[in-house]
């Protein structure tokens, strides 16, 4: 039986999303975390997820796709204890210790991953770099499973489509070119920001005819997310959502930026590009528990403006479809998955600390009623 499904793990303050359809499968981003190994430690361990999902033989794991949105360490933490590195010829020979590790068939980046500014580069991100800059410099086999790799830049006024197979379709909408450039540091200390270098993308993915229209975007800030609704606005159609993964584990700066008075303007067109839910809907924020506090992120203010999004096209019971995989079960971490069906999603595993049992269950499933 076909497995159609999209998986957000519980992470902290990272992403880690994995989509199962079409027989591919495909993660954006990953946060792997060393105390997960330790199951004294409260963090959830998704790698044997993740190796069930791309097992096709013994000592034989294939990934599809990985999507790196940016190189920030909580967007690609632990990429090297989860990916075999490498000559994929040499694959079949490496050592028994890494008989888990995961073969990427195809790597997708943005302009500034393929050409890092200088400064930027960490202990994290240097495994993920050199696979990049090996895979860039092949001059032959670039197109066998384990070497293939595409550098996509997003255009101002028109939506660049990527198929990834007949019912998988990226629709990318940033970075530009201006917006894959990321400024060098003011002082040797501080460490510039690569948040707006993000890839945004509206995947759409075609289950027995329907299709299921899901929107990532990385860490990408208001400015972005303002130019996209001023590029797109007259043409929304590649914007739309049945699940929205909260932008910058649901920071306010996707969607306002800071005053004089140090205080918080949101942005109208910030909150119209993340406006375009199709029926009821679904946000899921990939951060730690959000709290009514001045953390930033996750923000309390910012889930309340996406509960205000999801209210405003009166989504059925609109408050349960926030979702966090961090408290996902009874309050503790566990993935937040969803079946992707003709209809639209349905959510799978059910239940968060603010999800009446009343109306979800543990196990229960909420039906799309989409449009």
């Amino acid at each position: 039986m076909s497995v159609n499904r999209v998986s957000f793990f519980p992470v902290g303050n990272g992403d880690t999303t994995l989509i199962e359809t079409d027989g591919k499968t495909i993660l954006t981003d990953v946060h792997y975390r060393s105390d997960a190994e330790d199951d004294d430690e409260p963090e959830y361990d998704f790698a044997s997820d993740l190796q069930d999902a791309c097992f096709q033989s013994k000592r034989n794991y294939h990934l599809s796709l990985f999507v790196l949105t940016h190189p920030d360490r909580d967007h690609l933490g632990g990429f090297e204890k989860l990916f075999y590195s490498g000559d994929p010829a040499k694959y079949a020979d490496r050592p028994k210790e890494d008989d888990k590790l995961i073969l990427i068939d195809e790597i997708w980046i943005s302009p500034y991953s393929a050409n890092p500014n200088d400064g930027t580069e960490t202990d994290a991100s240097k495994p993920v770099f050199k696979e990049i800059q090996r895979r860039r410099k092949l001059q032959s086999n670039k197109e066998i499973d384990g070497n293939r790799i595409l550098v996509l830049e997003a255009k101002d006024a028109t939506v660049a489509i990527q198929t990834f197979s007949p019912n998988i379709e990226a629709a990318l909408l940033a970075p530009t070119n201006k917006e894959s450039k990321v400024p060098e540091s003011e002082s040797d200390e501080s460490q510039p920001s690569t948040n707006d270098t993000s890839l945004t993308i509206r995947w759409s993915i075609k289950v027995d005819g329907g299709e299921n229209h899901l929107l990532l975007g990385g860490d990408a800030t208001v400015e972005i997310w303002d130019r996209i609704w001023k590029s797109h606005k007259k043409n929304t159609d590649k914007l739309s959502w049945h699940i929205l993964l909260a932008p910058h584990h649901c920071s306010r700066g996707a969607m306002a930026r800071k005053n004089d008075q140090d205080k918080y303007d949101y942005s109208e067109d910030a909150l119209s590009a993340l406006g375009e839910v199709e029926g009821d809907g679904f946000v899921v924020a990939s951060s730690k528990e959000i709290k009514r506090n001045d953390d930033n992120p996750p923000s309390w203010e910012a889930k309340q403006k996406y509960l205000g999004i999801l209210k405003s096209k009166k989504a059925t019971n609109h408050e349960s479809r926030f979702l966090n995989p961090d408290t996902h079960k009874d309050g503790k971490p566990k993935p937040v998955v969803f079946d992707l069906t003709k209809s639209g999603p349905s959510l799978k595993v059910a239940g968060t600390e603010n999800t009446s049992k009343g109306l979800l269950g543990a196990g229960a499933s909420i039906a799309p009623t989409y449009g």
